[in-house]
Order: structure tokens, then sequence, then C-alpha cells
């Protein structure tokens, strides 16, 4: 008598379990689909599995009993070791997912206030929505006969030993695994329509521009399934009063030569009031003057800073007047340049 545990190499105190893997991993190794020189160790593996997985056969088997077709592949006498492999693996496909609706994208342009304060935001966009007059059933439906019901059928081609098994379509319903005995006469049979949705939304503080906000359940809906998601993109409007860098907020100030040598107050006109920066007189022009804490809101850690920086502005023209004014001013003896 053969010795099956050694075929599917466990032991006799091995569990279904690893039995089970065992078998999978053989019968995958030595399929003459993969391997042409397998044929006989791949009907032994299925032969071992076919008593060592049940176990009334597995108990008769360690007893000493004589074991039969019967025994090997089941009452219906079959001698054919593919059919316990399709079998197998039939078994531990997963089931089918429920289907999804569609997700939907957008994106919309919002101001850097927004984010500082956290504004709402109202935006319309189409979804499809289920059918109000059928609730999404797209009419009476029937089960399909040609496919059971199950939307699919397997096409098997080759011989006994050298099998494939393709699935496909119901040719009949499509897909649907139903056929329609009267459609919904607003939806036409779809099962939701196109709506226009409006959707108000608080802008996240933490958000940055080129990031995007997930909103569950409102993307499409579809029957026997779930609704899909809804992702708002984020970009900044042109013309920011602000540049926007990590948490900080960049000013560029204009100044003009008069201005740095004998200085300035800066009016900033920041979201909740305004500013005041002072220029010293003499100023560094590359100098960054930072106001701390008073950039953008941090959620969880800290804000932001205020950085202003000095854009030179030299003037395209002076009056006859000025112009003497500045000539004067230079030829001073105790004008000096450090």
């Amino acid at each position: 008598m053969k010795n099956y545990y050694e075929i599917l190499g466990v032991s006799k105190e091995a569990t279904p379990e690893e039995i089970k893997k065992s078998y999978r991993k053989l019968s995958l190794q030595y399929h003459p689909d993969k391997n042409p020189t397998g044929e006989e160790k791949f009907k032994e593996i299925s032969e071992a599995y076919g008593i060592l997985s049940n176990p009334d056969k597995k108990a008769k088997y360690d007893s000493g009993g004589n074991i039969n077709l019967e025994d090997l592949f089941g009452n219906a006498g079959s001698s054919n070791p593919f059919d316990a492999f399709e079998s197998f693996f039939s078994s531990q496909r997963r089931q089918p997912a429920k289907p999804r609706g569609r997700d939907l994208s957008l994106t919309i342009g919002i101001d850097l206030e927004d984010i500082y304060y956290g504004n709402e935001k109202t935006i319309k966009y189409n979804r499809q929505k289920f059918c109000g007059e059928c609730s999404g059933s797209g009419g009476v439906w029937q089960k399909c006969t040609s496919c059971d019901g199950k939307g699919i059928k397997k096409i098997m081609t080759g011989n006994n030993f050298f099998r494939n098994i393709h699935t496909v379509n119901c040719e009949r319903c499509g897909g649907r695994g139903k056929l329609p005995l009267s459609l919904c006469w607003k939806c036409n049979g779809n099962g939701t329509l196109t709506n226009e949705e409006k959707f108000t939304f608080k802008v996240p503080k933490d958000i940055r521009p080129g990031q995007r906000i997930n909103y569950p359940n409102h993307g499409d809906e579809t029957l026997g399934g779930t609704t899909g998601n809804l992702f708002v993109g984020i970009e900044l409007n042109p013309n920011q009063i602000f540049e926007l860098i990590e948490n900080d907020l960049i000013y560029y100030a204009d100044i003009n030569p008069l201005e740095v040598i004998l200085g300035k107050t800066i009016n900033v006109p920041h979201f909740e009031n305004k500013l005041d920066v002072k220029i010293p007189p003499s100023a560094d022009i590359y100098r960054n003057y930072i106001l701390k804490g008073k950039g953008m809101k941090q959620v969880y850690d800290y804000n932001g800073n205020l950085v202003v920086k000095l854009n030179l502005k030299v003037p395209s023209e002076l009056t006859k007047e000025q112009k003497e004014a500045l000539e004067k001013i230079n030829k001073e003896d105790n004008f000096k340049i450090d």
C-alpha cells in the first residue's frame, strides 16, 4: 500500500491545515500545465490528498483497510485527479467583491485666509444617485437561466489531463445575472440618475495646496454595493497677499533707496489685523524681519511665522528738483558710506 503521508511530505500527526497546505504546494508544482513531466507525480499527490483530507477515509487508511476508486474520488467514481484539483482550488477562491460606485474627483481654488480660519466652502458637482422611481433596482427582473444568475460561465478546453478553464460573461444577460421583465421608465433600467449635488465642508487648517481631501460615500451610488468617494483637490487662487512656505507666511514689501536710508514703518495686511513692521535707518535689505507665531495656524503643533522680505525698488523717473536735491546731498562732506 502506498505511503500517502510520504507522498504529501507530512507526518502521520499532520493537521488538516498542514495536509491542505502541502497538497496545494505540490499540486501546483507538478501540474502538467506547468510541469510536462509531472503528470504521474500529480496523480499520486491527488490520490493521497483524496484520502488524507477526508476523516473517514483517513481513518480507514490508517487502520490498514483497502482503498478503492470510490474512496479516492467520491461516490461518482471518477478516476480523474483533475476533478479533485479543480474542486479544491474552486473552494479556495474568494467570493467576488461587492460592486463599488465610481470615485469622483474635482479641484477647487481657495484663498490662504480660508485655510487660516478653516472656512466653510460649498461646491456643486454631478453624481449618480439611486433612481427614486425604482429605488435603484432599474425595474423588474428575472434570474438568467443561462448562467443561473451568476452572470458568468466557465468554458473548458483541452482533454481530461490538460484542461484550461476560462471564465466569461454570460452572453445572454451580459454579465448581470438577470434579465429584464420591465425596465424603469425614468432611469431606463440603469438604477441611477445623474443628480447635481451641493456639498458644504470645512477647509482643514492643516491642508496645503496640492493636497486633496477624501470624503467617503459622496461618490456614485451603485445597487447592491458601496458608494464611491469624493476627492476634493486644493489649489490656491492667484494673486495671494502672502507666499506660503511650509507653515510660514512670506510677505514681500517694496522699499525705495531713501526709505532704506531713512527707515520706514511697513503696514502688513494680516488676516486678523494690520501689523506694523519697523525698518530701521540704513537697513540691510537682505535681512528677514520675522513676526513669530503670526503665520499659519497649526492644528497639532505650533503656529508658523510671518516673514517680511524687503524688495528694493528704484524710481524709474526723478523730477529736476529731486535730482538736484539728491546731487546736493551726495556732495556733502559728511555724507559717507561705510
